[in-house]
């Protein structure tokens, strides 16, 4: 029953009938089912007919304690931004970006909020990275428009199917039905196998199941057909990591290196695995700088400034963490860690 009001309030919301999919909501709340997977829809629907200050006030309560969604976060956090709640609309925007950090609009929303908050050096920074993803957004909107124009036949059928999988896949999360995810996912990656995002959800649902070995054994198999996919390695290597499986992890990085070594993440994810263990920690150190050379990020300052600190380089380290910060200085991450440094305290990273 839940399900089935669930998917009446999803077509409803994508008619534009904002009243019956708050109807449709409300009668899965009160069936039980919990707030991830009816939250987003209810709260933007009320947004759509200008009612987020009516939700916020009744939903309040029975959203304490629970984790949501990015994509809810963000809902909340515009509403926020609605009723002037600046503070509170840019910390669920802080939330967003954390586990996002790609989200475009969640980056204009701290921009805005910072901006109305009157801090103007995080505005500023938020402003940069926001043109910076929309101008990536705009050019990626143009390159699927010139595919979709160009898919006939098979090539249309596999783009739907592929769309249908993710969307279920994802449906299937927010039940907290991860098997079922995973499943979805398992076929995406089987349509589309070159793409980090798919291999990345699935992984997702596999920690989420606990079924890490079903996910091992399907990407060997990709890997004994598809050895050319560095993605099969990139994937056995997070999931033996996870696993405990050091010198496997480590191998399956290696030769993700070896195939692509213009691969930013291959280093990173050798440098974390050498770290996460304090495990040879000058190669650590290496594979770290090496990702730094080939895309500077605040993440890679980071990471180098992790893996100077474990070696007792607090010079370097600090070096590091500075650049970081001047990157994405709302990061607390790497305020906390420079603060650490300069206070000459010895920081546990």
């Amino acid at each position: 029953m839940v399900d089935a009001l669930l998917m009446l309030a999803k077509i409803a919301r994508e008619k534009g009938d904002s009243e019956s999919c708050i109807s449709y909501c409300r009668k899965a709340m009160v069936l039980g089912a919990p707030p991830p997977v009816w939250f987003e829809m209810m709260m933007g629907a009320h947004m759509d007919v200008g009612k987020a200050a009516d939700i916020l006030a009744e939903l309040e309560g029975q959203l304490e304690g629970v984790t949501l969604p990015p994509d809810a976060e963000y809902i909340l956090g515009t509403a926020r931004m609605q009723l002037r709640q600046f503070q509170r609309a840019k910390d669920h925007f802080l939330r967003v970006v954390h586990f996002m950090p790609n989200h475009t609009q969640a980056y204009f929303g701290l921009f805005m909020a910072s901006q109305r908050l009157g801090q103007a050096q995080e505005a500023a920074s938020f402003q940069k990275t926001f043109a910076q993803l929309e101008s990536n957004d705009r050019q990626r909107m143009m390159e699927n428009n010139r595919k979709e124009e160009e898919l006939s036949g098979l090539d249309l059928v596999r783009d739907s199917t592929l769309k249908t999988l993710m969307a279920a896949g994802q449906i299937f999360q927010g039940k907290q039905s991860h098997k079922e995810a995973a499943d979805c996912y398992q076929k995406a990656i089987e349509l589309e196998p070159r793409t980090l995002s798919i291999c990345l959800a699935y992984e997702a649902s596999l920690v989420a199941s606990k079924r890490l070995q079903a996910g091992v054994k399907f990407f060997e198999q990709r890997q004994v057909y598809h050895p050319e996919n560095i993605l099969n390695d990139y994937m056995l290597g997070r999931l033996e990591t996870r696993r405990g499986n050091i010198s496997m992890a480590s191998e399956h990085y290696k030769r993700v290196i070896a195939m692509r070594p213009e691969w930013a993440a291959g280093y990173r994810a050798h440098a974390e695995l050498n770290m996460l263990h304090n495990h040879r920690l000058e190669q650590a150190r290496g594979y770290a700088a090496k990702a730094l050379a080939l895309e500077e990020s605040p993440e890679h300052y980071y990471l180098l400034g992790v893996a100077c600190v474990k070696l007792k380089d607090f010079q370097s380290a600090t070096s590091a963490m500075e650049k970081a910060v001047r990157l994405r200085p709302e990061d607390a991450r790497f305020r906390n860690l420079l603060n650490q440094l300069k206070q000459q305290k010895t920081p546990l990273p």
